[in-house]
């Protein structure tokens, strides 16, 4: 169930807390190799669900109060900003690309 998640995956941990629920601990798990970042209770060890944000997601992370998630996503060059509470994507912020990232990426190119 825990398709294509590679060692090197970049998680985070963010506390959620509902307007009437007790806070809860949650993992969101970046799956490097796919299109999607999976989101799962810690308490249960279940998954709550997986959302699509886009190929190659590089990494994850919460800010400090938990109430958003930032995933990057490669191939986009993009930034998406996730609602921890609806464990939806509400906003793409649309990232610069470097001169030497091209250069890099043709130049390894097979």
């Amino acid at each position: 169930m825990f398709k294509k998640i590679l060692a090197l995956a970049i998680v985070c941990l963010a506390a959620v807390s509902g307007a009437q629920a007790a806070t809860r601990s949650i993992l969101y798990v970046a799956n490097s190799q796919g299109d999607d970042i999976t989101v799962i209770d810690l308490a249960t060890q279940k998954i709550i669900t997986t959302l699509k944000v886009g190929p190659i997601v590089h990494g994850v992370c919460a800010q400090g109060d938990g109430r958003r998630a930032f995933a990057t996503i490669e191939s986009e060059h993009s930034l998406k900003v996730i609602d921890t509470k609806t464990n939806t994507v509400t906003d793409t912020i649309a990232l610069a690309i470097m001169w030497w990232c091209r250069c890099w990426r043709r130049s390894t190119a097979p």
